[in-house]
């Protein structure tokens, strides 16, 4: 029996939206599609996910080291970028609102920045409404990795097969489907509604 959703963020509950930040600065797109590339295709992004950089002060840092010639580009995309990329998708939001209502139990799984979290967190109020949250940065483990998935079930002791685990990629959802917790590819709010009640009744 279904007992437990569990929740990604960013492409599920929240837009994770770069492009909306950078097309605000004032640059050509051959410098956007630069500043796109040096930022988010580094595995510095990888490491403040993982919480190798408390802060974006720091991830910043390390940016300006490795691309001292784009130093302006950079300070600019990070001057309050978060306020700008992560937002509720607010349709989205009804299928956890659904989930709740038949009470079942919410969990948060979802690679993050530790400072990010903290500030979408406290902005928008149904991150609170969760049962439990595993966020990447503050374990310092991150999907697709086994790790992730195990320690989330050890933490709420919470049995696989029972579970139900939405994620925009596949490569995090097939990881999941390996320990045995129920995989659903989200797409969009009613194909994986349809999904969701599919398992369910499979599993009854």
């Amino acid at each position: 029996m279904i007992k437990n959703v569990i929740f990604d963020l960013g492409g599920v509950l929240i837009d994770f939206n770069p492009w909306a930040r950078i097309n605000q600065l004032d640059l050509n797109m051959n410098k956007k599609n630069e500043l796109y590339q040096a930022i988010f295709k580094d595995q510095i992004w990888q490491d403040l996910d993982r919480g190798i950089y408390e802060t974006f002060d720091d991830a910043v840092k390390a940016y300006l080291r490795k691309y001292p010639n784009m130093k302006k580009e950079i300070e600019m995309f990070f001057d309050g970028y978060w306020q700008i990329i992560f937002k509720p998708l607010e349709n989205n939001l009804k299928l956890l609102e659904q989930v709740q209502k038949r009470r079942y139990k919410t969990y948060i799984l979802s690679n993050y920045s530790k400072e990010g979290f903290i500030y979408t967190k406290e902005k928008y109020p149904f991150l609170k409404s969760f049962d439990g949250e595993v966020v990447s940065a503050f374990v310092k483990m991150m999907k697709p990795e086994k790790q992730i998935y195990d320690y989330l079930l050890q933490k709420y002791n919470l049995t696989a097969k029972e579970c139900i685990f939405l994620d925009d990629l596949e490569e995090n959802v097939l990881a999941a489907s390996k320990i045995g917790i129920n995989g659903v590819c989200f797409k969009d709010i009613n194909s994986a509604l349809e999904k969701i009640n599919t398992i369910i009744e499979k599993e009854r």
